[in-house]
């Protein structure tokens, strides 16, 4: 019989006792057939099948036999429209397993698996791993892990996974990816497969920037080799790379210097393994760069702004258990329409949450200065402080508190008394129960009037 490969096909059953009798048909009962094996490269990315439904070359294995499985979806992909994701039980262990297409492969050939996967939540702790094997199931998943990540906590943000495997014989065999999370957890989700002969000089992973300037960033990076310099190029946000590199380096992490303030860019890092020999350019990391300081006065309306970011130059600093705990600019509450700034502590009490200006000019920084804002909230009190480092929540010190009611209140402070130093002027929800908002509207920040408002009148 001829059958189709990667099809699912319905059979019927029916018994011939001979003389003309036969039975009723039993069924129907179902079977897919295997792929066609391919050859590398090859690429998965999750857009060729309605969902939930998976690639047809993609075979799914409920280890645990419960109501979670590996299914496509639409939700956060990596890239083009599609992901394949699997949910949490309750009260099981995730034990699920999803296998790649049948690959030809070269004994004594080292081969290279790359993917990017994610979870929802960074509160809860997924678990991935990565085997191959010469059968599409777990039990032939002897070979590996190639890759294991058991504390995967990034909260939509895609991170690449990537592992190595040489066959001892040429043959047919699979890749399987395992998720493995203990009970109550969250979800996980896998994009961009590719499986391929393995470079010789293996590209950086877990590009990242850290303590950005109004003129510099550091860049990190995880060597995956034992390359000693590297290229590095870096863009606007949204251009195409040249490929070309624009800066050079010896050491990791690096410092990019020359950039423009208030700037947001893409870099790429290359590992340069000698005598010509260059690795595939890194995913990138984007970051902006610190604005110039503002003179005063400068005032801020969130009406600007799209939704949820806060506004270019403004900052905020978030710490916090509860992936829903935010500081962002939202279309409600405000007191001048259309958008105010909401300072949410969801779930987690304890929520370090703080909105922070842009940097001020002056040599003495906060010092003599005055922030006027509208705000009411949830929470009986907000923190007004200063802070010399927005990217670290231990410089922030309060200078003063003010108390919140449920409705808009006007709220000056003075900062004639401060003496210290610090540039920027910072906002810091405090909480005395969890979902507890806090709404800010209309901010002005300048030098004290010569002529102060009467505080009430009668």
């Amino acid at each position: 019989m001829n059958l189709n490969s990667a099809t699912t096909y319905d059979y019927y059953v029916q018994a011939d006792c001979g003389g003309g009798d036969v039975s009723l048909w039993y069924g129907p009962s179902s079977f897919k057939t295997l792929c066609d094996v391919t050859s590398v490269p090859y690429f998965e990315g999750f857009e060729d099948s309605p969902i939930p439904d998976v690639p047809p070359c993609i075979i799914v294995e409920n280890t645990n036999q419960d109501a979670m499985y590996w299914y496509t979806d639409t939700i956060e992909p990596f890239s083009g429209e599609k992901t394949i994701r699997i949910n949490y039980n309750g009260s099981l262990a995730m034990d699920d397993w999803f296998f790649s297409a049948p690959l030809d492969l070269m004994g004594g050939e080292t081969y290279l698996v790359q993917f990017y996967y994610t979870c929802n939540s960074d509160y809860y702790i997924e678990k991935l791993e990565v085997l191959w094997g010469t059968e599409a199931t777990s039990g032939a998943m002897t070979d590996g892990p190639i890759f294991q990540d058991t504390t995967i906590n990034y909260a939509y943000v895609y991170h690449e996974g990537t592992g190595y495997f040489t066959p001892a014989t040429d043959g047919v065999y699979f890749v399987g990816w395992h998720g493995f999370s203990i009970p109550n957890q969250y979800n996980i989700f896998v994009d961009a497969i590719t499986i391929d002969i393995a470079p010789t000089c293996l590209k950086p992973i877990d590009v990242y920037a850290s303590s950005p300037t109004n003129s510099s960033a550091m860049i990190h990076w995880t060597e995956n080799g034992s390359a000693n310099q590297w290229n590095l190029e870096y863009v606007y946000t949204g251009e195409t790379p040249t490929g070309i590199p624009n800066a050079t380096a010896g050491t990791n992490p690096f410092e990019l210097t020359g950039l423009e303030s208030g700037t947001t860019y893409d870099c790429y890092v290359q590992a340069d393994c000698g005598s010509g020999d260059l690795s595939w350019w890194s995913q990138p990391t984007t970051f902006t760069t610190v604005c110039d300081a503002f003179d005063v006065p400068f005032s801020e309306n969130f009406d600007a702004v799209t939704i949820p970011n806060v506004p270019d130059c403004w900052m905020k600093y978030v710490n916090s258990t509860e992936p829903w705990a935010d500081v962002r600019t939202v279309d409600y509450a405000y007191l001048s329409p259309p958008n105010c700034i909401s300072i949410d502590n969801a779930y987690d009490m304890n929520a370090e949450l703080i909105l922070i200006s842009p940097p001020i000019t002056d040599t003495d920084g906060a010092a003599g200065k005055y922030i006027n804002f509208f705000a009411y909230g949830y929470s009986p009190e907000l923190s007004v402080g200063t802070m010399s480092d927005p990217f670290d929540g231990s410089t922030y010190t309060e200078f003063t508190t003010v108390s919140l009611t449920e409705i808009y209140q006007e709220y000056e402070v003075f900062f004639t008394n401060y003496t210290g130093t610090d540039s920027y002027i910072a906002l810091k929800g405090l909480y005395t129960n969890t979902y507890q908002s806090i709404f800010i509207d209309d901010i002005l920040i300048d030098h004290p009037p010569t002529c102060p408002k009467p505080n009430e009148a009668f």
